[in-house]
C-alpha cells in the first residue's frame, strides 16, 4: 500500500512522496530490528515489503529530476 501511494505520490512535491516512503522505510527497519530475534515471520515481512516502498521511491526521485511543464494546465496560444 505504502509503494502505490508513493507512485501516485508523483504528481505532487517530490519531497512529500519522498520523505513518506523514507518514513515507511524507516518504520519497517525499526520491526526488523525489534523483531528480529523472535519471529523470522516478522522479520521476513518486514524485509520483504521494504522492497517495493524502496523501488518505489528510488523510481520515482529518478523521475523527478527531469523539468515537468504543462502539467495539469494546457498550454494555448492565443
Amino acid at each position: 500500500m505504502a509503494a502505490t501511494v508513493v507512485r501516485t505520490g508523483r504528481n505532487g512535491p517530490w519531497q512529500g512522496y519522498a520523505v513518506y516512503g523514507a518514513t515507511v522505510l524507516w518504520a519497517l527497519v525499526g520491526i526488523v530490528v525489534a523483531q528480529y530475534d523472535a519471529s523470522l515471520l516478522t522479520t521476513g515481512t518486514a524485509t520483504v515489503s521494504a522492497v517495493p516502498v524502496a523501488l518505489a521511491v528510488l523510481s520515482n526521485l529518478r523521475g523527478s529530476r527531469t523539468p515537468r511543464t504543462g502539467v495539469g494546465r494546457a498550454v494555448r496560444a492565443v
